[in-house]
């Protein structure tokens, strides 16, 4: 799932509206109604009655008054706090100001004071917010907090005001959501902190965005969903085995820093590779082998009392190179002066077996992918190695093979270090359009 910026969804709006003809009052419709089903099931759970309205002058508090028509027409108590004059409403949001009248909702400009209820809807700013939230609009952010924290709900429309929807920053005051309900697409700002302290449960509504409109507008960021990832992975044959699937030589660790080893070990296997050796100085065997239990751990001749890489674990190193399919050289390698000498010469010697020209498929080959991690990749530029015959690929990647693998292992250390994106954070609503086509 895509993940826009505050000006991209501006042009995906206007798209939709100017060129593909689906008014913008249909669409407020939309969003508002989608508010409304939220907060219906939370009044719902909670067994509450009273609704407060908190409304700004734009297409935020729009939405806001399509949400106090549905929950007052379901029956709910619901009361509207105007944060603007009436007469600069303008728009969609003029039309629906207009209805909430026609239907005798109970609403009034914003005073200093917002009611205690049991929910709260937070329809002041939206995204088009830059700087900090001005007077009145800053006390009334204060005040929901307020209500927030003696036990109010509050659900937010599109972002929590306040909140950058291109960054997460937050310049000034800004409402804590219990949970937000955004529109078409999440924003950058919903997962970026202090934004994303600020969001809650993230709800992603479908209001019927023209998908011509979604493909003419450009995708920069994307949401990695358990679909996303699916579609990343190759096929795995059933009848496959640990050598199947790749076999891997990690280089890595020196005293203090076993970590770092460790983590890319694991990481390795987590993205579907098949045999992980991971080689490390001789002292250190005991402590990674008690954390990376899945991955073959190579005592390795070190420098003694030093408990880093020697040039003696050339011969190993070259035994082992000799059957894997790619080699990861750098995490938490150490700063001793024989340690890049001993992988300048790992490097140079077995230059034949590793690979100067991506295979074209992904597949069985003879070569050998060399990945030189930043630790490594400093040592042998200080040491002026000639590159002419290894790819360094910490970086960039020409080969949709290695991008592929690169991506898969930033995946998997994703999950490895459980993002603060949890899948229970974020509930995609499918809209059904009860007559707005």
């Amino acid at each position: 799932m895509r993940v826009c910026t505050n000006d991209q969804m501006r042009k995906l709006d206007s798209l939709t509206i100017q060129k593909y003809n689906v008014s913008g009052e249909i669409l407020m419709e939309r969003a508002g109604r989608w508010v409304a089903s939220v907060a219906l099931d939370i009044m719902e759970k909670s067994k509450s009655n009273t609704v407060c309205i908190v409304a700004g002058r734009g297409n935020n508090g729009g939405d806001g008054f399509v949400v106090a028509r549905y929950l007052s027409q379901i029956g709910f108590d619901v009361q509207i706090i105007l944060c603007a004059e009436p007469d600069d409403i303008t728009g969609d949001a003029s039309l629906n100001f207009e209805k909430v009248k026609q239907e005798k909702i109970n609403w009034k400009k914003f005073d200093g004071n917002i009611p205690k209820t049991d929910l709260i809807v937070d329809a002041l700013l939206g995204t088009g917010i830059s700087g900090a939230p001005r007077s009145p609009l800053n006390k009334a952010i204060n005040i929901i907090n307020e209500h927030h924290n003696n036990g109010a709900f509050v659900l937010a429309v599109d972002i929590p005001s306040g909140v950058n929807g291109d960054n997460g920053e937050v310049a000034g005051d800004a409402v804590y959501a219990d949970c937000t309900i955004t529109f078409g697409f999440p924003k950058l700002g919903h997962f970026f902190h202090p934004g994303k302290k600020h969001t809650g449960m993230l709800y992603i509504a479908d209001i019927g965005l023209d998908s011509r409109a979604i493909s003419e507008v450009s995708a920069d960021y994307e949401f990695a969903s358990i679909q996303t990832i699916n579609e990343l992975l190759p096929y795995r044959p059933p009848d496959g085995h640990k050598g199947t699937f790749g076999k891997g030589l990690i280089v890595a660790c020196s005293a203090g820093m076993t970590g770092a080893g460790i983590m890319a070990g694991i990481s390795f296997l987590r993205s579907g590779a098949g045999l992980c050796y991971l080689a490390v100085p001789r002292s250190l065997t005991d402590i990674v082998d008690s954390s990376a239990t899945e991955v073959v751990v190579l005592p390795m001749p070190e420098v003694r009392r030093k408990r880093c890489h020697t040039l003696r674990a050339l011969g190993e190193l070259h035994k082992y190179a000799q059957n894997v399919d790619a080699i990861a050289i750098g995490p938490g390698l150490g700063t001793h002066f024989e340690t890049p000498l001993d992988f300048h010469l790992f490097i140079s010697q077995s230059s034949s077996h590793f690979c100067s020209q991506y295979p074209d498929t992904i597949g069985m080959s003879s070569h050998i992918w060399v990945f030189l991690l930043d630790s490594a990749c400093q040592y042998l530029h200080s040491i002026h190695m000639d590159f002419s015959q290894v790819r360094q690929c910490s970086s960039q990647f020409t080969s949709p093979f290695a991008n592929l693998l690169f991506q898969i292992t930033l995946i998997a250390n994703i999950f490895l270090l459980k993002s603060n994106i949890a899948k229970d954070d974020i509930s995609i609503l499918h809209c059904a359009m009860d007559g707005y086509q």
